[in-house]
């Protein structure tokens, strides 16, 4: 499920446990990201994840998202199957050709939305074009924009120039992530006007534990517009 409507949609990502998935959720973000990646601080097994699903699944319209960095199809639908197909959405957190995306999209549609990252905002207008032009079925349903700095997949809290997705948020749903922080956020939604944020290391207290006060902010912050 996609959500609609004009309101700009929040994603908190690197949830680890099902109390924060729960405050988050309840404070208001629209989506809750759960990183399967062990060499990430916010690394979740595929027994916790099913932890935080049990939590998440009774709260109505929010939508759980999986992200990964190196798993391939295999090992995507390995996890999940262990969640019993409960995630909504899985986000590939790496540079993909169109052809390993459309391998993911053809063995994982039905089962689960696809987020596509795109992390070169010069290419980002080629992609997606390409994809239109040669009448692609494997048009993600939602985009995340970053630029990626560092040793770990995602932006690694680094700021850039959110404004340069402008013309693409005209075009196409997708999320802008990567160093955002409550002050930021006014700024992004009136300049960008993405489908949604996604914040991380912004609303948090330490890597993986979320600050409740911060998310409730940025949730304030949102319905100014």
């Amino acid at each position: 499920m996609i959500m609609s409507g004009n309101k700009t949609k929040l994603k908190i990502c690197g949830i680890t446990s099902p109390e924060d998935a729960v405050a988050v959720l309840e404070a208001g973000a629209d989506f809750v990201g759960i990183v399967h990646y062990p060499k990430s601080p916010r690394h979740c097994t595929t027994e916790k994840i099913s932890e935080i699903l049990d939590a998440a699944e009774p709260l109505p319209d929010k939508e759980t998202v999986l992200v990964v960095a190196d798993a391939g199809v295999d090992e995507v639908e390995k996890i999940l199957d262990a969640a019993n197909n409960r995630f909504g959405n899985v986000q590939i957190h790496r540079d993909l050709t169109d052809d390993e995306f459309a391998e993911f999209h053809y063995r994982l549609n039905g089962r689960t939305n696809l987020i596509r990252v795109l992390r070169n905002i010069d290419k980002m207008q080629d992609i997606v074009d390409g994809i239109i032009e040669n009448g692609e079925v494997s048009t993600p349903q939602l985009y995340l924009l970053e630029m990626s700095h560092g040793k770990l997949p995602g932006g690694n809290g680094t700021k850039w120039d959110w404004t340069l997705a402008k013309k693409f948020c005209r075009k196409y749903p997708a999320f802008i992530a990567g160093g955002i922080e409550t002050e930021d956020i006014c700024g992004i939604i009136k300049e960008v006007m993405p489908f949604g944020i996604d914040l991380s290391s912004g609303v948090e207290r330490t890597p993986g534990i979320k600050s409740i006060e911060k998310v409730r902010e940025v949730v304030s912050k949102i319905s100014l517009f």
